[in-house]
């Protein structure tokens, strides 16, 4: 029998704290992966040719690592959402360095938070009154 104590009044907090620890825990496992990545680059000696072409230098690395798991999570929800309005049309799942070029640009975007705040509540807001990315893939697609 459900505790009378925990309507959904008290649920709904407990569910946004429940989900905000998930998101932490994953942020933490991916930043963790981002790094094992780097290490491992780095021992090889191909860590900076590798950053050299994403255009970072060691100096960026923990901006990078820092912000990359929100920007896996805005880049994933993003190309989905360009995908169903139809400006993508699957252009970034064939070519590579648009891919890439596209994360990268979520990496270090300057509307990060208000793409996050957008990823949580797609409700609120059009990706395209915010968003580099999608005035850039409209604007090729106009071209």
């Amino acid at each position: 029998m459900p505790d009378p104590a925990l309507s959904s009044e008290t649920a709904g907090p407990f569910h946004a704290l429940r989900a905000w620890l998930r998101r932490r825990r994953e942020d933490a496992r991916l930043r963790g992966e981002l790094r094992h990545v780097v290490d491992c680059l780095d021992h090889d000696r191909e860590l900076d040719e590798v950053l050299a072409g994403l255009g970072i230098s060691r100096e960026g690395l923990p901006a990078l690592i820092r912000r990359y798991p929100g920007a896996v999570r805005r880049h994933e929800a993003m190309r989905h959402w360009l995908d169903k309005a139809g400006i993508a049309k699957g252009a970034e799942s064939i070519n590579h360095s648009t891919l890439f070029g596209a994360g990268r640009r979520c990496v270090f975007c300057v509307a990060a938070e208000r793409c996050g705040n957008w990823v949580d509540h797609p409700e609120r807001d059009q990706p395209a009154a915010f968003c580099p990315r999608v005035k850039a893939q409209t604007a090729t697609r106009q071209s």
